[in-house]
């Protein structure tokens, strides 16, 4: 309704005070459109979830390099609320995984960290190898969770980040998250830090 009704106003040469403002109309209309296309990719993920059909597709890739995208992607979402996103990455070679998978995990877990950051704070993620595993960690400086919190990570219908801001953070996307990693044999798991903040980390394994 949102987006219809303000297409429509920009279009009515009664309201010029509107065209005025055509570019942060515009954002507005984006981040709406942005808003809604993700609600929907991750209900459709969920149903896929509850009926056994979610799939991955794993081939050799670049974890890194997905990485660095994702930052790269989530640079202007930062910036909108002072958040600005470090890499920490030592070399991983190639292995097998679904990359669009992962980049979907990377950016849940992006977009959930810079939600629950303060202004003028840094979001840090970091790739490591670990035995026979690789482990990217994505920590934020916002005000953490609490056991109770970290025991709904998979509640699909519970809120269990605190954002900073106005937007809303759903367990959904994490759950979805879960999911994935999974499927990959690997584990999802975040973990309240005692100066503040959380990290949320995911582990991969190397060998098929």
């Amino acid at each position: 309704g949102y987006i219809i009704s303000m297409t429509a106003l920009l279009k009515d040469p009664r309201f010029p005070q509107a065209r005025e403002k055509l570019d942060e109309s515009l954002q507005t209309i984006h981040e709406t459109a942005s808003t809604m296309q993700s609600l929907l990719d991750d209900l459709l993920d969920v149903s896929l979830i509850k009926e056994g059909k979610l799939s991955i597709n794993k081939r050799p890739a670049k974890l890194v390099d997905l990485i660095k995208h994702a930052i790269e992607f989530h640079q202007q979402e930062g910036a909108e609320k002072q958040v600005s996103i470090a890499e920490d990455s030592e070399e991983i070679p190639d292995f097998l995984f679904d990359s669009g998978r992962i980049s979907q995990v990377i950016g849940k877990l992006l977009s959930n960290a810079i939600k629950s950051s303060p202004a003028e704070s840094t979001v840090v993620v970091s790739t490591r190898i670990k035995g026979e595993e690789v482990k990217v960690a994505v920590t934020d400086r916002g005000p953490g969770l609490n056991m109770g919190d970290l025991d709904t990570l998979i509640d699909l219908k519970t809120v269990i980040t605190k954002p900073t801001g106005n937007e809303r953070s759903l367990a959904l996307g994490l759950a979805i998250a879960k999911k994935i990693v999974n499927l990959h044999n690997g584990r999802l798991q975040a973990k309240s830090l005692p100066e503040g903040g959380t990290t949320f980390s995911f582990t991969l394994p190397l060998a098929p």
